[in-house]
């Protein structure tokens, strides 16, 4: 039986769980059925900076915990990146007992340690201090993902690496791209997922995939970007509905409020 789309906005599954835990149930934002239309046979995948996205590890003070995806991006006025993530990682969706808040995350996280997604033989990098986001926290409600980031300091050796925010959100319509590691699916060997915009708020960027069999499981924290390479939103949860297969992120305009706000705190 087809479930009613509030009732399915409240089983909407985080998906930023450790690699090794099972899949989840994923549901997306089922409220959101408007068809998709085409995507544009034009499109041109973007070029992105070598090494951007990585796998991060919390060395916490309640142990190691391995989770969701994370990204650099440069910010105007600092010395170096900041690397991205989701903030729900830091509860039962990232293996933690109990939902942390934004402001307990600079002393919980003694360090984030970052993998490669495409791993040679390199160590996994160093990075932290986090950066406490007082505005940001898990999501207040179904469907409002515009609390859910995390932000720590990365080397200014790793600049080289970072992406840029989009100065606006992205539009209805517009191709987008999860630049991420699936665990699954047909193209599960790439790094940029193609898909369209269908809906864009101010607490929601939604959109459908062009690979509907994509494994989205520990994508949560990785960047969603535009045609040019800019950062649009900071994929969060998805999930299949019938044929569709739906991605939800956290819309840069809003990102970059929690960042301006975080970093004008701290000075």
């Amino acid at each position: 039986m087809r479930s009613t789309p509030w009732l399915s906005l409240l089983v909407i599954a985080f998906l930023g769980a450790c690699r090794s835990s099972p899949p989840p149930a994923a549901q997306s934002d089922a409220g959101l059925t408007s068809a998709p239309g085409r995507l544009s046979a034009a499109a041109t995948s973007p070029s992105l900076p070598q090494g951007s996205v990585v796998r991060p590890t919390f060395d916490t003070a309640e142990g190691r915990i391995s989770a969701g995806t994370a990204f650099f991006v440069s910010i105007p006025g600092q010395a170096g990146p900041l690397g991205l993530t989701a903030h729900h990682l830091f509860g039962t969706a990232g293996g933690f007992e109990r939902e942390m808040s934004a402001t307990e995350l600079g002393q919980l996280v003694r360090a984030v340690y970052l993998s490669e997604i495409d791993p040679g033989d390199e160590e996994p990098l160093r990075a932290g201090p986090m950066v406490e986001l007082p505005s940001a926290g898990h999501a207040r409600e179904a469907g409002d993902w515009s609390t859910d980031v995390a932000a720590f300091r990365a080397p200014a050796s790793l600049s080289a690496r970072a992406l840029r925010l989009a100065p606006r959100n992205a539009a209805p319509g517009e191709d987008v791209w999860l630049v991420a590691e699936v665990l699954g699916g047909k193209s599960a060997g790439q790094r940029l997922h193609r898909a369209r915009v269908v809906h864009s708020r101010p607490t929601l960027l939604a959109y459908q995939f062009e690979d509907t069999t994509l494994e989205l499981r520990a994508t949560s924290g990785a960047p969603v970007v535009n045609a040019g390479g800019e950062v649009v939103g900071l994929h969060v949860s998805g999930g299949p509905e019938g044929d569709i297969l739906w991605g939800n992120a956290h819309p840069v305009e809003s990102v970059r409020a929690h960042l301006t706000r975080g970093l004008s705190a701290a000075k």
